[in-house]
């Protein structure tokens, strides 16, 4: 009877431990799981707060440029604010003159303070200086700023376009009044070829360059001159050039130093695929651009390419040479002469019998020198790129630059028509019609002119032929 009972109770004992056991291990389990899930709701709750403040931030880091000019300025107004602060409270009581850092008892009293044990005075130098340094970097960036939004030119008068006072048809009708161009040069001509390529460089060196102001930047000018050259020796007809008919409308010296070399100037670069596809990604400059060895192996054999082929066209440079001191630049000569250069190379590419248009497959890709000169572009149909993370990211990060930091931009045409592969070329649809129209028109245009020339030669045997004339026959070079 007293063995049974106490075999319950042990029994009944040993239960409850285990129950005991099992209800602690489940009130931890609890207590821990309750304990994670406090830690991941304050953890979500932290994550987010953070991300709401990271979003705008990263925004503010990719649009950082847009405001760069604002920012600096503000930079400099604390930093010129606490010059101020600094010089009244802390130098001005010293009676400190730039003379004394020539006292040696100044110098050892102020600037080897360790010697006696004492850091006022340096420490009111120090600060004061740390803020002249600081305003001088604030200075230099905001004139940096400034001078890479003024790269370039202006565009004043073609400026109006952007603001509705002009119709991008009235500036069509300026390029169509504009004298034709030529390409200058033929591919023997190597002494031609190199001055014009020296010409547009010493101009660019000048004008595109950040690293200078009013002066040239001969780093620039080596590297383009030999890019410009090695170009036109594989490609003589990468360059177009119109020299203005009369004077300019400046006034004159009365013995003016003329340049033989000045006028207008474009240089388009047929390139391959490889460099074009570098170029965009910013991965390789635009002046490193192969040429299409297949285009300018057998240029003016019309046609040269198949309607499945698409040609990739460099716009390298528009440019104003002046020919004497203080020309100014005419806005529709210097668009003129690279539309003119396009329709040229179409020309020379596609034909222009029956039907032309509908084989056009091309691009037309370009650097932006200003916000100005990019907005114009806009308004011809050209879409600017977009910089994208990797090749299958759809979100873009910022705009499309090139290696130079310039925005890139570009013009699709498919069959003829404009090629809208994204919302932004959809946008631009009319206007790039309108664009493509103007090409065709013109290209009918020179078609008739070099067919003129061809005519008036094979009727002069004894006209003298210039070197241009292998190469656009019928259209001198002014």
């Amino acid at each position: 009877m007293t063995s049974g009972i106490r075999t319950r109770v042990q029994t009944w004992t040993s239960t409850l431990r285990v129950e005991m056991q099992d209800w602690l291990s489940r009130s931890g389990q609890r207590v821990a799981d309750w304990m994670v899930d406090l830690w991941d709701r304050v953890h979500d709750a932290v994550s987010s707060a953070f991300g709401s403040l990271y979003r705008p931030l990263y925004w503010y880091r990719d649009h950082y440029e847009h405001f760069e000019p604002l920012i600096i300025a503000v930079e400099i107004a604390l930093i010129s604010y606490g010059l101020d602060v600094t010089y009244q409270q802390e130098i001005r009581k010293l009676d400190f003159h730039f003379r004394d850092l020539t006292n040696w008892h100044f110098a050892y009293d102020h600037f080897f303070p360790f010697f006696e044990f004492t850091w006022e005075h340096s420490k009111d130098l120090g600060e004061f200086f740390i803020f002249v340094v600081l305003g001088i970097s604030g200075i230099s960036r905001l004139l940096i700023s400034l001078r890479g939004r003024a790269l370039g030119y202006t565009y004043k008068k073609i400026e109006r376009l952007l603001h509705g006072r002009l119709d991008i048809d009235a500036v069509y009708a300026l390029v169509k009044l504009a004298p034709w161009g030529s390409s200058p040069a033929g591919k023997n001509d190597t002494n031609a070829l190199s001055n014009y390529a020296s010409a547009i460089a010493d101009r660019t060196s000048t004008l595109l360059s950040l690293r200078t102001y009013h002066f040239r930047d001969n780093q620039w000018l080596t590297r383009d001159h030999d890019s410009l050259l090695d170009w036109f020796k594989a490609f003589p007809a990468a360059l177009w050039r119109l020299v203005p008919e009369g004077k300019s409308d400046d006034k004159a010296p009365s013995h003016p130093a003329v340049n033989e070399s000045g006028g207008y100037y474009s240089v388009i670069v047929p390139t391959t695929a490889a460099s074009a596809m570098h170029i965009r990604r910013g991965q390789k400059a635009t002046d490193l651009a192969e040429v299409d060895p297949k285009i300018a192996g057998a240029f003016a054999n019309k046609p040269i390419v198949s309607d499945s082929s698409r040609v990739e066209f460099l716009a390298y440079v528009q440019l104003h040479v002046p020919r004497y001191r203080r020309e100014k630049v005419a806005d529709e000569l210097l668009f003129a002469t690279s539309i003119q250069h396009v329709v040229f190379l179409l020309h020379g590419i596609y034909g222009a019998t029956d039907g032309f248009r509908t084989k056009w497959n091309f691009v037309i890709f370009c650097e932006a020198a200003n916000s100005r000169h990019g907005r114009v572009l806009e308004h011809l149909g050209f879409v600017g790129l977009e910089e994208k993370a990797h090749e299958r990211s759809e979100e873009p990060t910022g705009p499309g630059k090139s290696y130079a930091g310039f925005p890139l931009f570009e013009f699709k045409v498919a069959g003829g028509e404009p090629a809208h592969d994204s919302e932004k070329a959809e946008a631009r649809k009319t206007d790039a019609g309108k664009f493509i129209r103007l090409l065709e028109e013109l290209t009918v245009i020179y078609r008739d002119r070099t067919q003129s020339s061809v005519d008036v030669q094979a009727a002069t045997p004894s006209l003298a032929k210039s070197p241009s004339d292998a190469i656009v026959p019928g259209v001198s070079a002014a």
